[in-house]
């Protein structure tokens, strides 16, 4: 009895900390020039004097070499504020409230100061108290003749995003915040819920949101500067993880577009050709049965014997599609041609008088290369396969600028989205496109478009989402999975149609 009342202890005391660890509390929200105004009412209330905050104001003044200097002026009312001025006991204890680093929060939630504070002083200057500090990590970037500060655009996955919410927005403790450009230039671009007043930003919200550049150039700078600015800076940070998601949707994608060009002239339309005998599309249907069947086998019978079968299963097929692809001829309909003969479409130089291939003979590299090399490029087929090369190099290009172009993220999910329906259409195009071997351009066409749409999709959800975390590459691989799926029955059903 008493091994079993420990035995219940344990399991409580793991419960129990299973559920704490689940509701762990959010990351702070960090808040600029934190305890400004908070930190001077707690010591007015704790000292009991006479003294209210009227308005307060952050100024942010920004160097090209990169660094900031802070500086808030806190208005201070009330009979108490003489004594601010003649009692530096008083402004030590500020001090200490923006010191100390005691935790605050507001609206159930941590807050800590959005910079590290560097010379922290505070003093009085009339009516209002002064508190500034030097800050560091306010990296510049010099492009194109501009100085972009990313510090606020958390959306790129860097900074101090270890113990934040990157999709927190900052929170601005004063009534505004004010950020002055470096020495001889003026915003070049207004973020959001910020307001251009001169050579100064302004922000009379309480927040800076997420995707917050600011980007400072001379006087007279055009408007088409900043863009390319911000845009070169998005290709920077996304592009790594768009070719993460593309590289992870293209692994099924390439497979499938390459099972699909197989059947490229080797179903005659004059045949009697349909799926339902053809062992590919018999495999491609059992997939999703395979995978019920192994999902179920391991939430009732455990991991060691479905995983033995599944194993079991997979050298089996293997074995299996080897085995069929080296023993067929490799017409689909499954008729064999006599060993060492020429096909139908072989071309009349390639064939000697007997209508089989000519014997091997041995020829150096070299020679090989300059025979070889003229064909790969001057034939027909090679013209047509460089030609949609360049245009889809193109149009991928254009797409990913103008997705790059869209720093706040206000687009980028509604171009990238409907893109991802491309490779359905191009299959279906594949599936009309191998009846017939004159056909190159289109199933070329057909093969370029599915590949750039995983790039376009991979990047657009990049943009949208940010590169904190995964980037959205998960949800890319499973798009990729369900596309090369959906798009093979597409292309057989195309196939079936254009042969009957």
């Amino acid at each position: 009895m008493i091994a079993l009342g420990r035995r219940r202890v344990a399991l409580v005391a793991v419960l129990g900390l299973a559920l704490l660890s689940g509701c762990s509390a959010p990351p702070p929200v960090e808040v600029v020039c934190e305890d400004c105004v908070d930190g001077v009412s707690a010591v007015t209330e704790e000292t009991n004097r006479s003294v209210a905050v009227s308005e307060s104001t952050t100024h942010l003044y920004l160097r090209e070499s990169g660094g900031a200097r802070v500086e808030a002026e806190v208005t201070l009312d009330g009979a108490g504020v003489d004594e601010f001025r003649a009692n530096g006991t008083l402004l030590d204890l500020v001090r200490a409230k923006l010191t100390e680093g005691a935790p605050t929060r507001d609206e159930d939630r941590d807050e800590r100061p959005a910079f590290d504070r560097r010379d922290l002083r505070v003093a009085m200057d009339g009516e209002d108290l002064v508190v500034t500090y030097r800050v560091a990590e306010m990296d510049a970037r010099r492009i194109g003749g501009t100085v972009l500060f990313d510090r606020f655009y958390r959306q790129k996955g860097e900074g101090r995003l270890e113990a934040s919410d990157p999709d927190d927005p900052a929170r601005i403790e004063t009534d505004r915040l004010v950020v002055h450009g470096p020495d001889g230039t003026e915003p070049l671009a207004e973020p959001p819920g910020a307001t251009m007043h001169g050579d100064r930003l302004v922000w009379e919200s309480d927040r800076i949101s997420t995707r917050t550049y600011l980007l400072f150039g001379a006087p007279g700078t055009p408007d088409a500067v900043a863009t390319v600015a911000t845009t070169v800076d998005v290709l920077t940070w996304a592009s790594p993880i768009a070719a993460l998601g593309t590289a992870a949707a293209w692994a099924p994608l390439v497979v499938v577009l390459a099972g699909c060009l197989r059947y490229t002239g080797r179903v005659d339309p004059s045949d009697d050709w349909s799926p339902l005998s053809d062992r590919r599309f018999q495999m491609l249907v059992l997939v999703p049965v395979g995978t019920v069947v192994t999902w179920t086998a391991l939430a009732f019978l455990g991991y060691a014997l479905p995983s033995l079968v599944l194993l079991a299963a997979l050298v089996v097929g293997v074995a299996y599609v080897s085995w069929e692809s080296f023993t067929s001829s490799g017409d689909a309909t499954g008729a064999s041609t006599d060993a060492g003969a020429a096909p139908a479409d072989a071309r009349p130089e390639d064939v000697d008088v007997t209508g089989e291939y000519p014997k091997m003979f041995y020829e150096d590299t070299a020679t090989t290369v300059k025979r070889v090399l003229p064909d790969v490029f001057a034939t027909p087929r090679a013209r047509h396969r460089t030609r949609v090369a360049g245009a889809t190099a193109g149009v991928a290009m254009l797409l990913t600028l103008a997705l790059a172009a869209d720093h706040r993220g206000s687009y980028a999910e509604t171009v990238a989205y409907p893109l991802g329906l491309v490779p359905l259409v191009a299959f279906a195009a594949l599936g009309f496109g191998v009846v017939d071997r004159d056909r190159t351009r289109l199933r070329w066409v057909a093969v370029g478009a599915s590949l750039v749409s995983a790039w376009v999709v991979a990047f657009g959800r990049a943009v949208a989402v940010g590169a904190h975390g995964s980037g959205g590459a998960w949800m890319v691989l499973f798009w990729g999975l369900a596309a090369s799926y959906v798009g093979a029955l597409l292309f057989y059903v195309a196939l079936w149609t254009a042969t009957r």
